[in-house]
């Protein structure tokens, strides 16, 4: 049933609801009464009179039907069951239920049933079975588990007092295989011992730690405010005292680096405060096209510099002494080949005498090749002729390196001895033999003496 509000005989009761009365009296001919037909809804209703008019008289409220609710319809309605004039068509079905018969486990089971439901539950009795190791050796003697009575006897345990003493490293203690636990446990209390450190000086004034009472007093630092001002170098800031309590850092700006103005910065940046005006052009670039010489070439751009540089290939034209006549017999140099006859002499050769004055002509002096000199050991002098002054190395078994205008040789000594040669050319090579050639150098720092090789 739906409560609705009325307000009768035109009193205004505000929004506070009233019931309908239908036993009004008689009604005064000043009072502007009206008539209303009310729709009952699912919902409670509020009406107020509205202005000139009083109340309302009579008050028709029209009967409930199905309509009233969407939901009063046939299928939602129990069979031979009727609402406001609806007769249901609903039957209900009869549930599908089974009985259900379970074994109790140590696990949790969710049964779920064929049908809709379950009729009847039997959950059978827990035994022994439910869990392997309820068996009479597993339960203490004379105790029983679900049928079983257990038969194991354990003696009392074997339980001993553990004394510790506090350290500053962590302790495990366990018992010994005679024992099995510790049935008092007592920790000595933390004294001063425990640390070495723990001593008046190094407490401070009036703290208590462990009953030492501290004696360090600690000094008020002398702290001091520093301002810094930044620069481009590093800068190390040391107090007159023992610190600082306020450091404040300078802003950065412009003055900080006198290449920070405007015609330095690209047009429009602003670093640090200074807009640029520096307007960059493309650069004017050209070509350039170099050609090997033997001399070393600086090209300078008529513009900004080179956008291409191309350097010609070295020929034999980049040195006039590149010619066949200067180049080895079939060695080709930048397109050149050598005409020039490799020397027959070799590159090794003993050296058979040493003499002064000797005839010195045999190669121009300017190709004269020079080594190192020294003392001429007497062994090696001819009987009855002195060393020359200052001496020359000729240990037998050594080798002497020397440079001629047609090559680099070795000369090995096999013999070595003192000699004068004032005559011509063919003295030399009589001693040495008709067969021999021979080449006659000037040793640096000698004069006019000179070697004699078997070549």
């Amino acid at each position: 049933m739906i409560k609705q509000n009325i307000n009768p005989q035109g009193y205004n009761y505000g929004d506070e609801p009233q019931n309908v009365n239908p036993f009004w009296g008689s009604v005064s001919p000043d009072v502007n009464i009206e008539k209303i037909t009310v729709q009952p809804k699912t919902t409670q209703q509020l009406i107020n009179a509205p202005l000139g008019v009083d109340g309302y008289n009579p008050i028709t409220v029209e009967a409930v039907t199905a309509s009233i609710d969407p939901d009063i319809k046939p299928d939602n309605i129990k069979k031979g069951v009727e609402i406001l004039g609806v007769e249901g068509t609903l039957e209900a079905a009869t549930p599908v239920l089974e009985p259900l018969t379970v074994t109790p486990s140590t696990s949790e089971q969710v049964k779920t049933p064929t049908g809709d439901g379950f009729n009847k539950v039997t959950v059978k009795a827990v035994t022994a079975a439910i869990d392997s190791d309820i068996i009479p050796e597993n339960i203490k003697k004379g105790v029983n588990i679900l049928g079983v009575t257990g038969s194991f006897d354990h003696p009392d345990p074997n339980l001993v007092t553990l004394n510790i003493k506090p350290k500053d490293t962590a302790q495990t203690f366990r018992p010994s295989t005679s024992e099995d636990g510790y049935n008092l446990v007592n920790v000595e209390a933390v004294t001063a011992a425990i640390d070495a450190d723990i001593k008046a000086e190094n407490i401070k004034k009036g703290i208590n730690i462990l009953g030492v009472v501290g004696s360090l007093e600690c000094k008020v630092p002398a702290l001091e405010a520093l301002t810094v001002t930044p620069t481009t170098s590093q800068q190390v800031k040391t107090p007159t005292g023992d610190g600082f309590n306020k450091v404040t850092v300078e802003a950065v700006t412009a003055a900080i680096d006198a290449d920070i103005k405007a015609e330095n910065i690209k047009k429009g940046v602003d670093i640090l405060g200074v807009v640029g005006s520096l307007e960059c052009k493309a650069p004017t670039l050209e070509p350039l096209t170099v050609t090997p010489s033997t001399s070393e070439q600086v090209k300078t751009p008529t513009g900004d510099g080179f956008n291409k540089v191309t350097v010609e290939p070295v020929t034999a034209a980049i040195d006039a002494d590149i010619i066949p006549e200067n180049i080895l017999e079939g060695v080709d140099i930048l397109g050149v080949v050598g005409t020039l006859k490799k020397s027959t002499l070799a590159k090794k050769t003993t050296l058979i005498a040493v003499g002064f004055n000797c005839w010195t002509t045999a190669v121009n002096r300017k190709d004269r090749p020079t080594f190192d000199t020294a003392t001429v050991p007497s062994e090696n002098y001819t009987a009855g002729k002195s060393a020359p002054s200052g001496g020359v190395t000729l240990k037998i078994g050594t080798t002497i390196n020397f440079t001629e205008s047609f090559g680099s040789y070795e000369i090995e000594i096999t013999q070595a001895y003192y000699n004068t040669f004032k005559t011509k050319k063919n003295s030399v090579l009589k001693m040495l033999g008709e067969s021999h050639d021979v080449l006659l150098v000037t040793l640096r720092d000698f004069g006019d003496s000179c070697i004699v090789c078997n070549i």
